[in-house]
């Protein structure tokens, strides 16, 4: 009756994301894909692939099925976990003061890489700050073999944008100047990026380290600033651009995401975040 319950309840939720800013799956196939039966995780895409890989392991080993459906985002993430209709949500960016008033808590338990990544048929194979804003602002529009640039972006709110904002001068405005115009082609997914990147020759976007693992040599990153993107620059922070992921929840927490949260900070469960080309939290952070 309570996994019944959160079903039909996250269903509700998915409904009124629809509303929301950011675009997600089609609320048809979201549940289609979920198991009433299954603990309810749910959130933001950026979280998905690498939480996946913890939940087909601790399914393994414990016999409790972890149900975790198309993205809803962060903003879907906290109303998912703030109505009940999620035990755990996934966020890849620190709870707002705002959302931590509603009571919700959060737990750091990974952090990826964010590549500069390309198509592999793109000859060149590293870019400096200066070069990505002027691709985006479409200033530079070739690459060294002469071939036409593809720049692909994420919408406007998304936590991609947020992070390239944050550590690439200038990219606000270089963002602003590409999502302003009425023929751009907005990407609203982590997986519809990896497909675009790998479909789209001499093209260039952004995808976490684990879809990037992920994407069969089609797509591969670029060194930024002459650094390469790899867990030791991620750990020393030489490496500029990651994301933060995050579980979040409402106290009391559950039994049953409690005993999750445990076994991805156990031995296992942070060898399988390390071996998905993501980081785990210095042991200071941990369940911060």
């Amino acid at each position: 009756m309570e996994n019944k319950f959160w079903y039909g309840l996250l269903i509700l939720v998915l409904i009124g994301c629809m509303g929301c800013s950011q675009k997600v799956e089609p609320v048809t196939q979201i549940v289609a894909k979920v198991d009433s039966g299954a603990m309810m995780i749910g959130g933001s895409g950026s979280n998905i692939a690498l939480t996946r890989r913890l939940a087909a392991e601790y399914a393994r080993q414990s016999g409790l099925k972890i149900e975790i459906p198309g993205s809803i985002g962060t903003s879907g993430a906290v109303k998912a976990t703030q109505a009940g209709a999620v035990l755990l949500g996934l966020t890849s960016r620190a709870l707002t003061s705002a959302e931590k008033a509603q009571g919700l808590k959060q737990i750091h338990y990974a952090s990826v890489g964010l590549a500069v990544a390309v198509n592999s048929s793109v000859p060149d194979t590293e870019i400096d700050r200066q070069s990505l804003v002027q691709i985006y602002m479409e200033e530079k529009t070739t690459w060294n073999n002469g071939a036409n640039i593809i720049p692909l972006s994420m919408f406007e709110g998304d936590s991609t944008n947020l992070v390239l904002q944050t550590e690439v001068p200038g990219f606000a405005a270089a963002l602003q100047n590409i999502l302003g115009r009425k023929n751009w082609q907005i990407i609203y997914s982590e997986g519809l990026m990896l497909e675009d990147l790998a479909k789209t020759p001499n093209s260039i976007g952004f995808i976490d380290s684990v879809a990037l693992a992920d994407s069969q040599g089609k797509i591969r990153a670029m060194k930024l600033n002459g650094v390469e993107m790899n867990a030791e620059s991620l750990q020393t922070n030489r490496y500029p651009l990651k994301k933060e992921l995050y579980f979040i929840y409402k106290d009391p927490i559950a039994t049953s995401a409690k005993a999750f949260i445990d076994f991805c900070f156990s031995d296992s469960g942070r060898q399988i975040i390390l071996s998905s080309g993501a980081v785990v939290p210095q042991a200071s952070e941990d369940k911060q």
